[in-house]
């Protein structure tokens, strides 16, 4: 015998994937709360490299302490030092994405033969654009932190090379 109460659900498009209830489908929904813990370790991870990042630029001025020093009393104004070290941060950023760009690009026929897709990288321009806005904003906020401790500091001060070492290094 067949039973006559047949029952339809519909299931709109956007929660087919993360809601799917497994039931007549090829395969389980995936899990939200998978998503959110990724977004989670990938924030953290970001803000550990973001405060590694402001730690290493200051290491690395404090290292052309002399230099800057110098320029200041040449008459060097505190504008154009911290436009200066912004370019450098800036210029870092950019780099860097244009190399994680190619080795991306280098790696995805690998990528694609692991996960058993066909993922273009001309597809993924927008995505690839809205990250690296991200990232060049965040190099510049990220860059802004050094470039003022580093202006701020006195003539003196950084001619002495205390900048350097010492307990005064301790406290930037």
């Amino acid at each position: 015998k067949s039973d006559p109460n047949i029952n339809a659900k519909l299931n709109a498009m956007t929660d087919i994937h993360l809601q799917g209830t497994g039931v007549g489908e090829m395969k389980k929904g995936g899990s939200l709360e998978t998503v959110f813990i990724c977004m989670a370790v990938c924030l953290i991870l970001s803000m550990v490299t973001g405060v590694n990042f402001v730690n290493m630029s200051v290491a690395a001025a404090s290292k052309r302490s002399k230099e800057i020093g110098i320029k200041k009393a040449l008459g060097v104004k505190r504008v154009q030092l911290v436009a200066q070290f912004m370019l450098e941060s800036l210029l870092l950023v950019a780099l860097s994405i244009f190399i994680s760009l190619g080795i991306c690009e280098q790696l995805l026929p690998w990528f694609n033969n692991f996960v058993v897709r066909d993922i273009s990288f001309t597809s993924l321009w927008p995505v690839v654009a809205i990250i690296s806005s991200v990232v060049l904003v965040l190099g510049m906020i990220l860059g802004s932190y050094p470039a003022v401790v580093i202006a701020k500091q006195s003539t003196t001060f950084l001619l002495s090379g205390a900048f350097e070492s010492g307990r005064q290094a301790t406290k930037v």
